[in-house]
């Protein structure tokens, strides 16, 4: 059996008008095959059909002028991504998602502020029939001439935050934390409250099939006082 990292691979990528994964345009796009040594690229400049924000063009290079002399229509550039990532998911690559995290905070004397955030392309799922063809007692027989792990489902996008007020004790020498503190303190998962649909039905003969059928925790808020004595 051919070890699965030597065989085509696809990498996938996207550069937008924003961050919000429900409201960013897709600006531009690009999907590179890879197997070895050797590499095929496909790319696409994209009209969002919008002003792209100068923060956005900073960070890709693409400004709104370039886009809509440029670039081709989305519904245009949708299909011909999505018939490319289609060929490359139907076509036996083994499946590499992307996973994006990061943190940012902000501590002094008398406040503790940080957050996270992690964005997780949609994972991969089978359609299967729902019928037992052979009958081993197994109901997991795929639709002709689909592969395995070629439709996909949803992408997660988490942001968590922690919140503090330091309660300093005594006196304490300048520049140096004091020896006894307290702290009053929020902390919230998934921030936005946002529905992150985990599984998916693939299951043809399913009323939820293509739908989600499970989903992560929905925000989550924690209070507390920690001391230090």
């Amino acid at each position: 059996m051919t070890a699965w990292h030597t065989d085509w691979m696809a990498a996938f990528d996207l550069e937008t008008t924003g961050t919000d994964p429900e409201t960013a345009r897709i600006v531009t796009a690009t999907i590179v095959h890879i197997k070895g040594a050797q590499t095929e690229t496909q790319s696409w400049l994209v009209n969002p059909g919008i002003e792209i924000p100068a923060e956005a063009a900073a960070i890709h290079g693409v400004t709104t002028e370039r886009a809509r002399a440029e670039g081709i229509a989305p519904a245009t550039a949708a299909a011909l991504i999505l018939a490319e990532l289609d060929q490359a998911w139907t076509g036996g690559h083994p499946d590499c998602p992307l996973s994006v995290r990061g943190p940012l905070g902000y501590h002094n004397r008398r406040i503790a502020a940080s957050t996270y955030w992690q964005f997780g392309s949609a994972a991969p799922y089978t359609v299967t029939t729902g019928v037992d063809t052979n009958g081993d007692g197994i109901f997991n027989e795929r639709v002709a001439g689909v592969g395995r792990n070629g439709s996909r489902g949803f992408a997660q996008f988490y942001q968590g935050a922690h919140l503090g007020w330091n309660l300093p004790k005594g006196v304490a020498a300048p520049g140096t934390q004091p020896k006894y503190r307290m702290q009053i303190w929020i902390e919230a998962d998934n921030v936005w409250n946002r529905v992150n649909r985990t599984v998916v039905s693939g299951v043809l003969t399913s009323p939820y099939f293509g739908q989600a059928i499970a989903a992560s925790q929905p925000r989550r808020l924690y209070f507390g006082i920690s001391a230090t004595l």
